[in-house]
């Protein structure tokens, strides 16, 4: 007697795709946290440099180049 197929049972092919996009997934949230919390701290050098030493180093917008 033929046994069905679950829906979850998934041909090796499809779940090899499934982990690996899984895998990118975990991997750019990762490289976008770390963005983030980079991004984060040099707002936070730019805002001591500033207050504690006077320099503005953001550039202004519409400002000549």
């Amino acid at each position: 007697m033929a046994r069905k197929k679950s829906i979850d049972e998934k041909p090796s092919s499809e779940m090899t795709e499934l982990e690996r996009l899984r895998d990118e997934n975990l991997r750019l949230r990762k490289a976008l946290s770390y963005s983030e919390l980079r991004n984060e701290a040099l707002h936070e050098v730019l805002k001591i440099g500033r207050e504690r030493y006077g320099l503005d180093l953001l550039k202004k917008a519409g400002a000549k180049q």
